[in-house]
């Protein structure tokens, strides 16, 4: 007979053994209950089945927004579905039966930021299907995503899926490959721009607002010790001191013929 004292140690091993994965579940989750999602984001959002907190806006940006108000006036309706909805359940179907518009997100944040605002002014306002970012991320990269991740796209550039769409007459739903319709571009794809719009491919470009800053940046042990640079008005006229504190940029070629032990022909942990 197994002695009762060796029962009762054995249930509190597996008994402290169950909380302690109880424990570790808890912390690997962000959430059991819908209003803790609530809480950390805003309402709308759910506690999915793995632990998750939905993307309180997959409803429409604007039409969570009005959710809170209390005036009865302002009431705006769900967002237009496009081709990631597999269920009417957080859209409403298109009543124009316009095609789909499909928006490159780059591989930078302000571009993947204003590819958010064309498709929320096109889905909410125009009741326009549109679609964010290259088919294989399509379903991650859209606003209204269950995760709404800020993914980047593998191509910062879409002008072979510009190609595309134009040669399918707009119509990307027509075809199998990757299919854009607005990517934005910047001054250095200029060329890429002057012959598309020569080969008739894209209409004239225009601006949509951004103003691009480029920025001076000093180390911050820089800044402490001289703290002149920080600023334009402490680098006017003062050629001089600022060589003495920045000295001259060593090139490549000089790294390697005087400083890299091996002439820069085997990895030194500066130059490959």
């Amino acid at each position: 007979m197994v002695p009762l004292r060796l029962i009762v140690s054995f249930l509190i091993v597996i008994w402290g053994t169950q909380l302690v994965v109880a424990a570790s579940e808890w912390l690997e989750r962000e959430c059991r209950l819908d209003r803790q999602c609530i809480g950390m984001y805003k309402p709308g959002s759910q506690c999915l089945e793995e632990g998750k907190c939905s993307n309180p806006y997959m409803a429409g940006c604007l039409n969570n927004y009005y959710m809170d108000t209390t005036d009865p006036v302002i009431e705006f309706p769900k967002r237009t579905c496009n081709s990631n909805d597999n269920t009417t359940e957080k859209c409403e179907p298109s009543i124009l039966n316009y095609p789909e518009v499909r928006v490159q997100n780059p591989d930078w944040e302000a571009g993947i930021f204003y590819a958010w605002i064309i498709q929320i002014f096109l889905s909410e306002f125009l009741q326009v299907p549109t679609t964010v970012g290259l088919l294989e991320d399509a379903a991650q990269t859209s606003f209204y995503a269950q995760d709404m991740l800020m993914m980047y796209s593998s191509k910062p550039y879409a002008w072979e899926e510009l190609e595309e769409a134009h040669s399918v007459g707009g119509r990307c739903d027509m075809t199998d490959k990757d299919c854009i319709h607005a990517p934005e571009v910047w001054n250095g794809q200029r060329p890429f721009w002057q012959k598309k719009l020569v080969e008739g491919q894209i209409n004239q470009l225009n601006g949509n607002g951004e103003i691009g800053k480029i920025s001076w940046y000093i180390p911050l042990y820089t800044a402490q010790k001289y703290p002149g640079p920080v600023s334009y008005h402490g680098m006017k006229g003062k050629r001089q001191r600022l060589a003495s504190i920045f000295n001259r940029p060593t090139t490549w070629q000089e790294y390697c013929k005087f400083h890299s032990p091996t002439n820069c022909t085997m990895d030194d942990g500066v130059a490959v």
